[in-house]
């Protein structure tokens, strides 16, 4: 992914995230982790995600790791 699509792409889920209430935040992070939990089955009513995003290894391009959850909760 070329460096400006990926920009885009931040801005575009940024803007999404401000419009989202406290609740909505909260499951989105829940669901996040739970997907990438080895059970994904209870986050795939909340979250829509690529097929590659649904995987504990932590090895993978498309894993999402515990401490950027963390710190995006405190950012917010």
């Amino acid at each position: 992914m070329s460096s400006l699509k990926a920009k885009m792409l931040r801005h575009k889920l940024e803007g999404k995230l401000a419009r989202a209430d406290d609740a909505g935040f909260l499951q989105l992070m829940w669901a996040t982790v739970i997907m990438q939990s080895g059970n994904p089955g209870p986050a795939m009513a909340y979250i829509k995600a690529p097929k590659d995003a649904i995987t504990d290894d932590p090895r993978s391009k498309q894993i999402i790791r515990k401490w950027e959850i963390e710190h995006s909760s405190i950012s917010s």
